[in-house]
């Protein structure tokens, strides 16, 4: 059996080289050369991006392309997510916070 280590468990041999799902909600896309891709949800972002705004809120006035490959780059999300998803996140918390910047 392999230690299983988050990404060593990706070429472990007794789970068929395939690394499990590690973010709630995320789905998990196999390409032709066996390795993974992991697309974050909807829920993923809004969460993440909540997290993210509560110590960095001057983040939200930033272009959507900033904020996705900054989700991705400080460790929130796996992969940057889609602009449009990551616009659709802060329109969200923007109407939950009553309309508040």
């Amino acid at each position: 059996m392999c230690e299983l280590g988050l990404w060593e468990a990706a070429t472990c041999p007794a789970l068929g080289g395939v690394l499990p799902s590690v973010y709630v909600g995320c789905s998990v896309q196999l390409l032709e050369v066996g390795v993974t891709s992991e697309t974050p949800s909807y829920e993923d972002v809004v969460h993440a991006l909540r997290t993210r705004l509560a110590g960095s809120p001057q983040l939200r006035h930033q272009p959507a392309e900033n904020i996705s490959h900054d989700l991705m780059a400080n460790g929130y999300l796996p992969t940057e997510p889609a602009p449009a998803l990551v616009r659709k996140a802060l329109q969200e918390i923007h109407r939950d916070q009553g309309g508040a910047s």
